[in-house]
């Protein structure tokens, strides 16, 4: 019953009953929508993306934000457990990296996003904090990248 209600805000309408199946030591492997996998992994994937394929691995973190700032737009809970999820510190192999800018556009952007919108002043103050260092992290790194060329 607790999973239920944990749970009720990502699973909607699905239910939990797959997610109770997988935890069981002879469930079968579930299939997810998509993975960034580094080979080694066993997952079952409908579309795989190479983590150590540049091109790749951006067009998954693309996707992966839209579905964050969409699931965040859905709920304040959601929106402040996504926001913890952006790393504090530089850390461009996080899958995460760069989800502040998309969150804040999307806070920021005409269609109402609830969500975002019900964040506290504190956690919309530090969700422009982070894509500020967002933003001057890429610019050190486009700068670096430019002087080695």
């Amino acid at each position: 019953m607790r999973i239920q209600i944990t749970l009720q805000p990502f699973v909607g309408e699905i239910g939990v009953r797959p997610l109770e199946s997988a935890a069981t030591p002879s469930a079968e492997t579930p299939t997810f929508a998509s993975c960034l996998t580094d080979g080694k992994s066993q997952s079952k994937c409908q579309q795989a993306y190479d983590a150590t394929n540049l091109d790749q691995r951006r067009e998954f973190m693309v996707r992966l934000h839209e579905v964050l700032a969409t699931l965040s737009c859905k709920d304040t809970d959601i929106a402040r457990g996504i926001l913890r999820q952006i790393p504090k510190s530089h850390d461009r192999d996080s899958s995460r990296a760069g989800l502040a800018t998309v969150l804040l556009v999307r806070m920021k952007a005409n269609e109402p996003c609830p969500g975002l919108a019900g964040l506290s002043v504190e956690n919309k103050t530090k969700l422009e904090m982070l894509a500020k260092k967002e933003a001057e992290q890429e610019q050190k790194a486009n700068a670096a990248s430019a002087e080695r060329r």
